[in-house]
């Protein structure tokens, strides 16, 4: 009789912990919660996931855009629609020192940024390899501003106002881009752009190359120890190219005309196009006219030669 008891105090207490169960998933849902779902991702904030945020802003509030992140590459991608669409996306070993994306809209401005925890610590081992994809519409003309930290940046085509970019320890690569001002600069980066069509071009670097292909507009170009190629489709325009211990090389349409200054402390210039040496002539200054140039060339270096030839 006794283990009787037993037994049916056990199925009691049993039967008693199921319907508890039932009754706390049952009010979970009520409340808009899911106890299973919960629990699974606790477990998996606390160790290695994949992080995928997706956002979309209608162009009629934007009129500007600012892009802003840490160690992770950036693609900007022409799209149809009519919406700016941002996907941060990529994997981690730990999910809860993992980033976020961050978006505001002030006024007409949209600012897109990849945040890092307060209190981040990266203690032992940790991996992080994450994207932010920002699709433009089209219809999109408005200034574009991008700032990266440890990024890449890549655009394959776009067409707008006014573009910005920024990198430091990353690079920058475009297809194609069309604006009025065009202004690119990097720390320990390169800058490559295939075709470029702007007013004006300002680029900078700091230990990288610069290298522009079927350029149209002025040029203010600067480096420290790198290289500045530049190609022109037509030239009708005012060059000023700048580099410490890295070579200048400009290539024209064979039918050109420009003024040309060439300053060196210890480089040399090596110009295809028929030069009328103009003003007094020396070593390390050349000053001269090609046709009837109204535009100027200036190229200054300190160890870098300078080469213009004809395409």
């Amino acid at each position: 009789m006794s283990n009787f008891n037993v037994k049916k105090a056990v199925q009691i207490f049993l039967l008693a912990i199921i319907i508890s169960i039932v009754f706390a998933v049952i009010d979970a849902r009520i409340h808009g919660q899911d106890i299973l779902k919960a629990d699974k991702a606790v477990s998996v904030s606390k160790g290695k996931g994949s992080i995928d945020e997706i956002k979309e802003f209608n162009i009629s509030d934007i009129n500007k855009v600012l892009i802003n992140t840490v160690s992770s590459d950036i693609n900007v991608i022409l799209s149809k629609d009519n919406n700016i669409k941002v996907h941060f996306h990529g994997t981690t070993s730990d999910l809860s020192k993992a980033p976020k994306l961050e978006t505001s809209l002030s006024g007409d401005k949209l600012d897109i940024s990849i945040k890092y925890p307060k209190q981040f610590m990266s203690m032992g081992f940790f991996s992080l390899s994450t994207k932010l994809d920002v699709y433009i519409p089209e219809n999109y003309k408005k200034p574009i501003t991008i700032e990266t930290v440890s990024g890449k940046v890549d655009i394959d085509k776009l067409e707008t106002d006014n573009f910005k970019a920024h990198t430091t320890s990353g690079n920058v690569k475009i297809n194609s881009i069309v604006s009025n001002i065009i202004n690119v600069s990097s720390v320990s980066g390169t800058i490559d752009i295939k075709d470029i069509s702007a007013k004006r071009n300002i680029f900078k670097t700091t230990s990288g190359n610069i290298k522009i292909e079927k350029i149209t507009g002025d040029i203010k170009a600067n480096s420290i120890s790198g290289r500045i190629t530049a190609l022109y489709k037509e030239f009708d325009n005012d060059v000023e190219a700048r580099t410490v211990s890295g070579n200048v090389k400009l290539s024209l349409p064979k039918n050109s005309q420009f003024k040309l200054e060439f300053s060196t402390t210890s480089g040399k210039l090596d110009n295809e196009f028929p030069l009328v040496i103009t003003g007094k002539i020396e070593k390390r200054n050349v000053k001269g006219i090609v046709g009837d140039g109204e535009k100027t060339i200036r190229i200054g270096t300190v160890s870098g030669d300078a080469d213009i030839n004809k395409k």
